[in-house]
């Protein structure tokens, strides 16, 4: 900062023969500081801000659902576990569903096909605006690309667009993990239990402080 005001100084008296005193030189210098630091000040809020509407749940639009969902996996029994709530413009839980399923232990994999199976969910539960919300963001990314992807999990990732596009109404939006709590215990618990369940209207224990 002071070694830019300096070079400046230099050109205007050489080219424009105007001269400035020293004091003058640190009198620009400490304002050229106090607007860095007022404009670091500014993009630490605005950071800190987007940084908040992607971490804390909240609730969608007035007839539209919102479903979370998550995975988790269990490599030693090569099982995985996954979780999915959905949740009305108050914030009332109206479904939850756990399933365990004996698959290759690999997460991307995991989250496309829970992606899909919240899909599932909605179509079975006859909603048609719906948000679908996870903390996995090459899948989110994935649902909202229109470029083709024929690898595994890009096969899923194909059945969960097609799903997608039987709604009305749809988005896919990457919220982190802070935001996931309840679906990512709903996936935790997944993996210990010995088989799905569906629970409408009411919300298993597993999850109630995260509610």
């Amino acid at each position: 900062m002071v070694a830019k005001r300096i070079w400046m100084r230099r050109n205007e008296f050489v080219f424009k023969q105007e001269f400035k005193s020293p004091n003058s030189l640190a009198k620009l210098v400490i304002s050229d500081l106090r607007d860095m630091r007022n404009m670091q000040m500014k993009n630490s809020t605005r950071d800190q801000r987007l940084h908040n509407q992607n971490v804390n749940w909240s609730p969608p639009p007035l007839h539209v659902w919102k479903i979370n969902w998550d995975a988790a996996v269990d490599k030693a029994k090569c099982k995985v576990g996954i979780g999915i709530i959905v949740r009305n413009h108050t914030g009332s839980v109206v479904a939850t569903s756990r399933l365990n399923r004996p698959l290759y232990p690999d997460p991307a994999l995991a989250e496309a096909i829970g992606a899909l199976e919240a899909a599932r969910l909605c179509h079975h539960l006859g909603l048609t605006n719906i948000i679908l919300e996870g903390d996995a963001l090459q899948v989110i990314q994935a649902i909202n690309s229109r470029s083709e992807n024929w690898s595994s999990t890009g096969m899923i990732m194909e059945d969960v667009k097609g799903q997608l596009s039987t709604f009305e109404s749809w988005s896919a939006i990457h919220i982190r993990r802070e935001g996931n709590k309840a679906a990512h215990e709903l996936a935790k618990n997944a993996l210990v239990t010995s088989t799905s369940s569906l629970d409408v209207d009411c919300i298993p224990s597993c999850i109630i402080n995260f509610i």
